[in-house]
């Protein structure tokens, strides 16, 4: 392995040049001199002091507008421009690829931020460094967001311009989500006010458990990007890493509750795995093809290809009911009080949550095997959508009182499991009919071409 990660040496070629390393410390010294000499009085007006007048704008516009656009090309441009196939094909690990096309990506906007801390500090220097340090870290969560959102979309075989523009504005959120939260947090220190919050047991002011927080995701956003690189690069990736995301959202949404009882600590590992299984549906391939890769890898005696090859939308299964069974069992056994007000899933309707999960996969795999151009997962998308909350919000509405028929619908008190499991049999039954007629489909393809 090299000393220097070449992909980060060859992005800091494309972003410097001699006149873009003088122009920006040029630029802004300049721009600092004029306030701390001309308009000293004047920014003083907006209440802001004169420092954090020209720090807000500069941060925000560098790092949370411009940085997370080259963040976001750091693949797309290059499928773009189709040169990211022979990157693949050169001798960088995963984890050397993730972290240096982002840093050579994002370079020369720190280097404008650098920059722009100097002026600060010419400017005036009795801004407190840790709302200094929030702002940096909004900037940095934004562009590690719309890197990951770009990553993500490079998983499709061609890249529409808007995913380019989805990954943008998802990562601009992203920073404005942190923005705003740590300038409340400013304000907050300024004024030299507390204001504590308790989570997991531990009195936290709400500035470091914001710290805290967005230094976890962003852990978990830099995993899942390189792992989604290994996917990229030709590697196949077992599940555990969505697995690990789905014990820590369920604990980190734990932490919330004081002194939780046993259901309770099952319900937020259920609804946790729920929320990412139906991810997983988004995600998945749910083709033909990826089923007959796995089917083949078993029956040549090689169960670990084989569970490679299974598909993600399969595989979050069993381990959703491994959450969900527990959660409804202890529930109605040992404490039926919840004061889950925050999850979606209370503790006693786990088990029912999950059989319209099993409902919706099926659902996802039948429109998918019926429509191989991808728009059958767009159909599946709206006809979910419309079996958990439109209908739901018909019943209630109180259109349907008959309990037998809200649980067609809706989990809810007095849920009856037998309408559920007949849907899951019906749509079992479109899922093989659909899967036949693909395999017919393939087959008649295949005798034409010969």
């Amino acid at each position: 392995m090299p000393a220097v990660n070449p992909e980060l040496l060859r992005n800091l070629r494309l972003q410097f040049s001699r006149w873009r390393l003088v122009l920006a410390p040029l630029f802004f010294i300049l721009l600092a001199m004029s306030i701390k000499d001309s308009f000293f009085g004047i920014l003083g007006f907006f209440g802001y002091g004169e420092g954090r007048f020209i720090l807000v704008p500069l941060i925000f516009c560098v790092g949370v507008l411009w940085g997370p656009r080259l963040a976001s090309g750091a693949v797309l441009d290059e499928i773009k421009g189709r040169t990211w196939d022979a990157q693949r094909m050169s001798v960088l690990s995963a984890w050397s690829m993730t972290w240096g096309k982002f840093l050579g990506a994002v370079s020369y906007p720190w280097y404008c931020l650098l920059w722009i801390c100097l002026c600060v500090l010419l400017i005036d220097d009795s801004i407190d460094p840790r709302a200094f340090g929030g702002y940096l870290l909004a900037a940095f969560g934004a562009q590690l967001a719309a890197y990951f959102l770009g990553v993500l979309f490079a998983r499709a075989q061609r890249i529409p311009s808007g995913y380019t523009y989805i990954a943008d504005i998802g990562g601009m959120v992203a920073g404005l989500l942190l923005w705003f939260g740590f300038q409340d947090g400013a304000e907050v220190l300024s004024k030299g006010e507390t204001e504590p919050i308790q989570y997991a047991g531990l009195i936290w002011e709400t500035w470091d458990f914001w710290i805290f927080s967005c230094l976890l995701f962003c852990f978990w956003m830099v995993f899942c990007t390189y792992r989604l690189l290994r996917l990229q690069l030709g590697y196949r990736n077992l599940p555990w890493g969505f697995w690990g995301f789905c014990l820590f959202l369920g604990a980190y949404g734990m932490g919330f509750i004081e002194h939780p009882s046993l259901p309770e600590t099952l319900g937020a590992f259920s609804t946790a795995g729920l929320l990412l299984a139906y991810f997983a549906l988004l995600w998945d391939e749910m083709s033909l093809m990826q089923c007959r890769r796995c089917v083949g890898a078993w029956r040549r005696g090689a169960p670990q290809r084989a569970l490679e090859e299974l598909p993600l939308s399969i595989w979050v299964l069993p381990g959703v009911l491994l959450f969900t069974l527990p959660t409804t069992l202890t529930a109605l056994f040992l404490d039926s009080s919840t004061r889950l007000t925050f999850f979606l899933v209370q503790p006693e309707l786990g088990m029912a949550a999950f059989l319209f999960l099993l409902r919706d996969t099926g659902l996802f795999w039948a429109l998918c095997l019926r429509r191989e151009d991808g728009g059958g997962k767009l159909r599946a998308v709206g006809l979910v959508f419309g079996m958990l909350y439109l209908l739901p919000l018909i019943a209630f509405e109180g259109r349907l009182t008959e309990p037998w028929l809200r649980s067609f619908f809706v989990f809810e008190a007095d849920f009856v499991y037998l309408p559920i499991v007949v849907e899951i049999a019906l749509v079992s039954f479109w899922v093989w009919y659909e899967g036949q007629r693909a395999v017919s489909r393939q087959t008649t393809r295949r005798w034409s071409a010969t």
